[in-house]
């Protein structure tokens, strides 16, 4: 019996459930849980590599989890100690290896890579409260070419969870050459969001009470698409997915031999045809 952190209840280390959720994070994540707010109805593995890298957490999932035994649900929440040190691209190509190697331990394995947030530290926006730090480099464009790969590779690109918009937050301006109030994004430059403030150059983590916050998160999106009926729904959807393009038949076109082929292959399910009269 141990004491889950997660769950805040004594229960057995092996719980015999059908499926196993991890949760792999660097100090993003680190000890959320002992905030007395983050509770989860249901229990799920949190580890942590505090200054960790993706390669770090993929090599942590390949010694503890990567091993037979019921399917699997992976997300992922790192890529801040990564994007000053590597191209897009590089990290890009270290997540869909990582989704690979998930994948082909069970393929009723999921994978979810959340969206990286946008910490003054390495991303400034125009519209801030104040001048950026002296020094400082802007890496927003890496940040946003990111997040938007890290969607499409996720199992529910339609709602997937992201901290983007965490520790920002939308205002008005008037655009000068049109003349209308538009929307920006700017940090919340306080105490309140960034641990390390007023060390702008060091802010990297939001406080305490906004970091619990990530993890109840988490543990939403978890319990939103995890469920049973939205796992049947996710094996359809990858099906559909994965199936080959619809070969396209103009009925017109078609004679008595490739008429009688036709009806031969369309019995095989792996054949998905569109017609045109």
């Amino acid at each position: 019996m141990v004491n889950c952190p997660t769950c805040k209840v004594r229960h057995n280390i092996h719980l015999g459930e059908k499926r196993r959720i991890i949760v792999l994070s660097t100090s993003t994540l680190h000890n959320t849980f002992l905030n007395p707010v983050c509770k989860s109805s249901f229990h799920f593995d949190l580890e942590t590599v505090c200054g960790g890298r993706l390669q770090q957490l993929h090599k942590l999932w390949q010694h503890y989890y990567n091993k037979p035994g019921p399917p699997m649900d992976v997300v992922i929440s790192a890529g801040l100690n990564d994007v000053a040190r590597m191209l897009p691209d590089q990290f890009l190509s270290l997540a869909e290896k990582f989704r690979s190697d998930v994948m082909l331990n069970n393929t009723d394995n999921t994978f979810t890579m959340v969206g990286l947030m946008f910490p003054p530290k390495l991303t400034w926006f125009p519209y801030n409260a104040s001048s950026p730090p002296q020094g400082h480099i802007d890496y927003r464009e890496a940040f946003t070419t990111i997040n938007e790969q890290l969607r499409i590779l996720s199992v529910y690109p339609d709602n997937w969870v992201s901290f983007e918009s965490e520790g920002c937050r939308s205002i008005k301006r008037r655009d000068p050459a049109t003349g209308k109030k538009v929307s920006v994004t700017q940090h919340n430059l306080s105490a309140t969001y960034w641990r390390e403030y007023p060390h702008l150059d060091r802010a990297l983590h939001l406080a305490e009470p906004k970091r619990a916050m990530l993890i109840s998160r988490i543990t939403r999106y978890l319990e939103f698409n995890m469920s049973p009926e939205n796992i049947t729904t996710l094996q359809r959807r990858a099906e559909r997915r994965d199936k080959p393009p619809p070969q396209v038949i103009n009925i017109n076109e078609m004679n008595n031999d490739s008429i009688n082929n036709f009806f031969i292959q369309l019995e095989d399910p792996e054949y998905d045809y569109e017609f045109e009269f």
